[in-house]
């Protein structure tokens, strides 16, 4: 194994690790409130109102702040908001060791809910870094783990959470310890990601990220251009794809060999389309064939 190899390899299973260990705490602290709540002996339609709640704190930070996370992770090197992220996070455990301290649940609310908001602020860098660390052909194989990773820890967060709440019940402050724990080693692990560029030093911060994604989508709805042969829209423009292969044409070395192959499809479609009984405004959103 070359210098490469190593390097590639330490940085993606440090981003792996350290993006298992943040879903495990989320999803465990998340199971952990729910129990909390079944254990007070609430009526149902209490019970039923605050394990709601729950959720509705656990997704929000999503909506609020994954913009926000991906300002960081153009602004600043990803590898280093990642850190920032996990030092947050400790900071939340702490937050959330002494919520169940003193056993006040609105509190661990507050806690769950910021956590999640560690969660929105990581989202962006972490998979942003993957095309960053990994070679072009491994990129599909590292989307996979990451998502496997991400699905285990959910998984056994959710297990673990529901056990701590048996295991230590009325001293939760042991639990908030493990997590805390758990954090002090993602922070650990993320020191192990390699080294990056900012992607965009110049990057504005936008306060209100209603009219930076009214803005994306805007361009992405306008910016679009009309295939000849069929007729179709192709985007100029999608987060995430090279624009040079939106359009099929793009791809091929010999442009006329695509315009005649792409001319003879469309003919036989058209002459193949004829022998349906089709309504007139279906044949005339099909292509037509060229004499």
């Amino acid at each position: 194994m070359n210098q490469e190899q190593r390097s590639w390899r330490l940085g993606f299973w440090s981003l792996i690790a350290t993006q298992f260990q943040g879903a495990f705490n989320d999803n465990a602290l998340k199971f952990l409130v729910i129990f909390l709540i079944i254990g007070k002996n609430l009526t149902p339609e209490e019970e039923e109102l605050k394990v709601l709640l729950v959720g509705v704190l656990f997704a929000l930070p999503f909506i609020l702040f994954s913009m926000t996370g991906g300002y960081f992770a153009d602004r600043y090197s990803k590898r280093s908001v990642t850190i920032a992220t996990k030092i947050f996070e400790i900071a939340v455990m702490i937050f959330a060791i002494a919520s169940f301290a003193v056993h006040n649940l609105q509190l661990s609310l507050v806690a769950l809910f910021l956590a999640s908001t560690q969660g929105a602020l990581f989202g962006p860098s972490k998979y942003g870094l993957l095309p960053e660390l990994l070679p072009e052909k491994k990129l599909s194989w590292g989307n996979g783990v990451i998502e496997l990773g991400t699905f285990l820890a959910a998984i056994s967060g959710t297990v673990i959470g529901a056990h701590l709440s048996e295991a230590f019940a009325g001293r939760q402050e042991i639990s908030g310890f493990i997590f805390l724990g758990c954090s002090i080693v993602g922070l650990i692990t993320s020191l192990g990601i390699s080294k990056v560029p900012v992607a965009d030093a110049t990057r504005k911060f936008k306060f209100n990220f209603l009219t930076d994604l009214w803005a994306q989508g805007k361009l992405i709805r306008q910016d679009f251009e009309i295939e000849p042969t069929f007729g179709f829209s192709i985007p100029r423009y999608c987060p995430g794809v090279p624009a040079e292969v939106l359009n099929p044409r793009n791809a091929w070395s010999d442009k006329a060999a695509y315009d005649k192959g792409a001319e003879d499809l469309r003919n036989r479609f058209a002459k193949n389309f004829e022998n349906f009984d089709a309504p007139p405004e279906v044949k005339d959103a099909g292509p037509k064939a060229q004499i």
